[in-house]
């Protein structure tokens, strides 16, 4: 059975895994990747045009918290 994915095509959403360099910054969905053994990732571009191969749980709908005010 095939887990069904949180977010649509097209949709922004942000990164929050802080070891990757877009972190705090948004990216859009473009589609999806089978990597086989290593499960589903979400094809994004970043605001630069860059490819990125993210889990599920390296993206979120809000965005994370940055800095301390």
């Amino acid at each position: 059975m095939q887990k069904e994915l949180v977010y649509r095509i097209g949709q922004k959403v942000y990164v929050s895994e802080p070891k990757m360099p877009q972190y705090g910054k948004w990216v859009i969905v473009r589609g999806t990747s089978n990597g086989h053994s290593l499960g589903i990732f979400l094809v994004c571009r970043d605001d630069k045009g860059n490819k990125l191969l993210l889990r599920e749980s390296e993206v979120s709908i809000s965005q994370p918290v940055t800095g301390y005010s």
